[in-house]
């Protein structure tokens, strides 16, 4: 998974896993629990894409970010 800096490199976003989920945390924000997390995409320097799978959906989220 690794880091995902945004794009004026001022954010970092990561996957974190706790027990057996999968959250995606940037600064103090969480956006979770996944059975499992497949992509994290910066739509801007505000807003995260990520691609989570639930059962047996694949499911793009959203996470704005607060300022």
């Amino acid at each position: 998974y690794g880091f995902h800096y945004s794009p004026n490199q001022d954010k970092v976003a990561f996957v974190a896993l706790v027990e057996q989920y999968y959250f995606v945390v940037c600064g103090e924000q969480q956006l979770g629990p996944f059975e499992a997390v497949d992509r994290i995409h910066w739509v801007d320097d505000g807003t995260l894409a990520v691609g989570t799978r639930e059962g047996n959906e694949f499911w793009w989220r959203t996470l704005k970010l607060a300022e």
